[in-house]
């Protein structure tokens, strides 16, 4: 989490006055939503509640102060004081570990509701897409549990969360069920990003790491056996010279390497009456 003694504290509070303070109009060349700094343009408070969050959003890099410590929940708590507060109270509860929690707690039952009345479908367990009334109770859990994990709830939100939507689940297997989740969570959390805005499965992740690592190792492959072709060709250009020759056998080699030798012959047979002797 970040700390308020943490230089990118200072860092983040003057991006977002900079941000905040500035004046905006949309950028012609970009679809209506896009804006640029302008000295005549709107003033933000004076954006719509939509444009002044993609705004804020685009405006600062959340990714590096995430990389710096900064929490979900850290965000999430500037992005919801942005909703009807000045700008010197967007900050308010960044650091009170109460008000964090609730942000957690508040953001993991709207991603639940959320499901629950999404025209979306959602993966069932056999591998089927179903709409949410149709899941069965496990496969609501294993989202459930997704939403969790992301969100940083603790045990008795989840809990209840469970047994409202799908009825009484053993608090042990619960339990076990939210703790595995929340490490594959962390393991996935290790991966790059790649772009995805819902949840990439871990072993999607990992056949991708694996891949990269497979193609990696084939072009050192390709490298090693490049460089002993190389060694193989100054070995055979200095091989039986004796040391004062061996000047002369790396400018040989470093004729043929840069295709030298076909231009060097035409030269002597043009210098010999055009004819080859």
């Amino acid at each position: 989490m970040l700390k308020p003694d943490d230089p990118a504290f200072g860092e983040l509070i003057a991006k977002i006055r900079d941000v905040a303070s500035s004046r905006y109009v949309e950028d012609p060349f970009h679809q209506p939503g896009h804006f640029l700094k302008s000295e005549t343009g709107l003033r933000f408070e004076e954006l719509k509640p939509d444009d002044q969050i993609d705004l804020l959003n685009v405006s600062v890099d959340w990714d590096h102060y995430k990389d710096r410590g900064m929490s979900t929940a850290q965000a999430g708590i500037i992005f919801s004081n942005r909703d009807g507060k000045p700008q010197e109270k967007w900050l308010d509860g960044i650091f009170d570990e109460a008000a964090l929690e609730r942000w957690k707690v508040e953001s993991f039952k709207a991603m639940v509701e959320d499901s629950k009345n999404s025209p979306y479908y959602f993966e069932e367990m056999d591998g089927d897409w179903l709409q949410w009334s149709e899941l069965s109770a496990a496969a609501k859990l294993q989202h459930i549990v997704l939403d969790a994990a992301i969100s940083g709830v603790g045990f008795e939100p989840f809990g209840e969360m469970v047994k409202n939507t799908i009825g009484d689940v053993g608090d042990a297997v619960l339990r076990v069920v939210l703790d595995s989740q929340k490490k594959l969570h962390a393991i996935a959390k290790l991966f790059p990003d790649d772009g995805r805005t819902e949840p990439t499965p871990l072993v999607e992740q990992v056949k991708d790491l694996r891949d990269s690592v497979s193609a990696l190792e084939t072009r050192e492959d390709e490298r090693r056996q490049g460089r002993e072709k190389l060694f193989e060709g100054i070995s055979d250009v200095l091989d039986g010279k004796p040391p004062a020759r061996w000047l002369e056998g790396a400018r040989a080699l470093h004729d043929i390497l840069r295709g030298d030798q076909p231009k060097q012959q035409e030269s002597k047979t043009q210098e010999r009456g055009g004819r080859e002797i």
